[in-house]
């Protein structure tokens, strides 16, 4: 303990015994200060040594402090209202770039997308505890169990959209989702090792191939046209050789989501998850791919077969799209609510706050806080109260200053009751009082003297940065050195905040201008 706070909280005890005999504060009316009598007062009747216009400034300038409160509490609203809105446009722009990945196939992609976003986010609430079917249950808290838990539920809706678009909106006709680079290499490859054979086989020339457009045999849906055309090759060919290959063309694959839309690999077991596509899957396969294909979607995650893992790394971290929106519309709804939460926290605090003012006897009815201007003439009318009631409480101290130079017997019998207080307390508080510096010394301190203490801090303290009383006046230098440490660090804060905020606006066209599809 310091110096001051010794000094402060020995203070604070004198008082609660009566030693020191500062008014009551808390008791707080707000009258005219009494007229000093000029007669000779008696022992038992001297002037009243409480100071009401004093109390009136010290509360006053509470009042100030307090509304500074409201302040803050309308600028946290505002910001939170900014965020919201800047929120909304990223989750338009994100939706929109998402939304155009699926233009070819959907009628109405916009309407398709919001539908998944609304799939993943009834099953990311919630999951369904096999112990207790149909039970909902929170996901696990686990990060990692929560990514992977994710990852699933994305996998599950975006397979199901890749396989079963109907589904999800009105498909527009001789339409479907494009291959992965790798699929459509590791497919082609497969197309021309099979008639490279069926050629040799039949002996007939080894570039012969059915006459079918590469976007026709790469889709899988329209094999029944990859089999017109086969035997339509198959016909071409001399009669005696055409029964001796009944083998049928490989099939183009189930068109993929993203890859990173529906895996996840783990440079820490060097693994993917929840597990690797088929055209990925065999070993000898993925080294090919990478050589036959150096710019395909394996080679960004392996070099050579293995986990590359700086790249795996920012995979991991990397949220799929269905993700991102879900989590943008959880802090929508949080800003949402903060945002209403503190309107209504700024309604009541203006509503108690102008009823106090009113008890005080300062009218701001016509004022509204949370307009910038009206809150300054707020401040303004207060601090003007507050000069008034220093000046009247000046006054009062000036009359008890006289009165203790005209009586000095009035003063002693003061000392002596003080002393007799003294004398009651405590071995324990005595000894802490005898250790204690200029204890003794404040103790004998006259009501006009203490009184001054609080005058002098209300001055110091001219805009009213931090909330005085009785007990805590005498350290106004520390408390305000104190609060404008505490306001720098909220202030460098505050701006960071608007630097991000003003940052994240400015790349709002960049988003929308970097979506690849």
């Amino acid at each position: 303990m310091n110096k001051n706070q010794k000094y402060c909280s020995l203070f604070c005890a004198l008082m609660l015994v009566g030693v020191v005999s500062l008014p009551a504060y808390s008791a707080i009316t707000f009258s005219s200060s009494p007229k000093v009598q000029s007669k000779t007062i008696k022992t038992v009747q001297y002037m009243d040594e409480s100071n009401p216009s004093l109390r009136r400034a010290l509360n006053i300038h509470n009042l100030m402090n307090e509304i500074s409160g409201i302040l803050d509490v309308m600028t946290t609203a505002d910001d939170l209202s900014k965020q919201k809105d800047m929120f909304a446009q990223q989750k338009d722009i994100l939706s929109s770039c998402s939304a155009k990945k699926l233009g070819d196939v959907f009628k109405d992609p916009q309407t398709a997308w919001t539908k998944m976003v609304d799939s993943y986010e009834q099953k990311r609430l919630a999951v369904t505890d096999e112990k207790k079917e149909g039970q909902l249950i929170p996901l696990p808290k686990s990060k990692i169990a929560d990514a992977k838990r994710s990852l699933d539920i994305n996998r599950e809706v975006m397979m199901d959209v890749y396989q079963n678009p109907a589904k999800w909106g009105e498909v527009n006709p001789d339409s479907s989702f494009p291959l992965w680079q790798d699929q459509t290499v590791a497919f082609e490859k497969q197309w021309d090792d099979f008639y490279n054979k069926m050629n040799k086989t039949l002996g007939v020339p080894q570039e012969g191939r059915p006459n079918v457009d590469e976007k026709i045999r790469q889709d899988n849906k329209k094999y029944d046209q990859v089999l017109k055309a086969h035997q339509e090759y198959l016909a071409s060919l001399p009669n005696q050789k055409k029964v001796q290959f009944t083998e049928l063309p490989p099939k183009a694959p189930q068109a993929l989501p993203a890859w990173n839309e529906i895996m996840m690999v783990d440079s820490s077991t060097k693994s993917v998850y929840p597990e690797m596509p088929d055209v990925w899957k065999d070993p000898k396969v993925r080294k090919d791919l990478i050589k036959a294909n150096p710019t395909g979607e394996l080679a960004q995650v392996f070099e050579n077969g293995d986990i590359n893992t700086p790249t795996a790394n920012a995979i991991m971290g990397n949220p799929t799209s269905l993700e991102q929106e879900y989590n943008m519309r959880l802090a929508l709804d949080s800003l949402e609510k903060g945002t209403s939460s503190f309107n209504d926290t700024t309604s009541d605090m203006q509503q108690d706050f102008k009823k106090r003012l009113s008890d005080a006897g300062i009218d701001v009815s016509e004022l509204d806080f949370s307009v910038r201007s009206d809150y300054f003439k707020a401040r303004k009318l207060l601090k003007t109260e507050k000069e008034k009631a220093i000046k009247e409480a000046e006054k009062h101290i000036q009359a008890l200053e006289q009165q203790d130079a005209k009586h000095p017997e009035l003063v002693q019998q003061r000392q002596k009751r003080q002393q007799l207080k003294l004398a009651r307390m405590s071995q324990k508080a005595q000894e802490k009082l005898s250790d204690s510096e200029g204890i003794v010394q404040i103790s004998q301190m006259s009501p006009a003297v203490q009184q001054k203490f609080v005058v002098e801090a209300l001055k110091k303290d001219v805009d009213a940065t931090v909330f005085l009383t009785e007990t805590n006046a005498m350290d106004v230098d520390q408390l305000i050195r104190e609060r404008k440490s505490t306001a720098k660090i909220i202030a460098e804060s505050q701006k960071q905040m608007e630097d991000v905020y003003k940052k994240q606006l400015e790349n709002l066209p960049l988003i929308n201008s970097q979506c690849p599809y």
